[in-house]
């Protein structure tokens, strides 16, 4: 059994990229007989455990798509607001995306794998309100949870207020409505976004209504609204940037 700071990892790219992060304590990795021979090298012999199905599945949730593997490792410590200024200070350009009240794993780890492809500097979100690391939001990160950064503040509007003193842009999209918020002055690149939910799965603008071909909005899960809600704000100048 793992306690309580520990998650069980599972999907191919998940646990790969958990074996190779220096930063991850890993306890040990269990996989199928045909698993073996790939995770060999990757990890010492003794935390290699090779097991039947269904054992495996017993330490996973249920039709979780484990890819014949799972590792059992220390939840990553996550990154402090001061960390974070001082962190954005070494990059001209960078951004920074705040989730406010979007509690499902797996939309949190499809943002993940968005905010990872966009280069963007960490995510933010409020301790109480959204969901500690998970097995299923590593599977949807698709290994990405590994590469970015995540801040857990016990106050979204006091840790904002901080951003903007060191000098962030901050601007607010409301996913749904696509509303846009512009304080403080010109701070060159700096970004922050904010995204919210107000429950129920996210809906797309007239945009993406026009696409479907009918009338009413087309949904879209939360991962996926976070890239439609980065990608406008490239510009020519910060391309690839989140």
């Amino acid at each position: 059994m793992q306690n309580k700071n520990q998650v069980v990892i599972y999907g191919r790219h998940a646990v790969f990229a958990a074996l190779a992060n220096p930063q991850r304590s890993i306890v040990r990795v269990v996989c199928l007989k045909e698993n073996a021979a790939e995770l060999r090298g990757r990890i010492g012999e003794k935390k290699l455990s090779v097991v039947e199905r269904r054992e495996l599945e017993k330490m996973l949730p249920r039709e979780a798509v484990h890819q014949g593997m799972a590792a059992v490792a220390e939840m990553l410590p996550g990154i402090s607001l001061e960390e974070l200024c001082e962190k954005a200070r070494e990059k001209e350009n960078c951004h920074l995306l705040v989730l406010d009240q979007v509690t499902d794993p797996q939309n949190i780890g499809a943002i993940i794998r968005s905010c990872a492809a966009f280069d963007a500097l960490a995510l933010m979100v409020q301790d109480k309100n959204s969901p500690q690391e998970s097995g299923a939001m590593l599977k949807a990160a698709a290994g990405t949870f590994e590469l970015l950064p995540v801040c857990r503040v016990t106050n979204l509007s006091r840790a904002v207020e901080k951003l903007k003193k060191y000098g962030r842009l901050c601007q607010n999209r409301r996913f749904g409505f696509a509303k846009r918020r512009q304080t403080g002055g010109d701070y060159g690149q700096r970004r922050r976004r904010h995204a919210s939910s107000g429950g129920g799965n996210l809906r797309s603008d007239g945009a993406a209504a026009d696409q479907s071909g009918g009338g009413k909005p087309e949904r879209f899960d939360r991962g996926g609204g976070g890239a439609v809600r980065i990608k406008p704000e490239i510009g020519d100048d910060d391309a690839g940037k989140c």
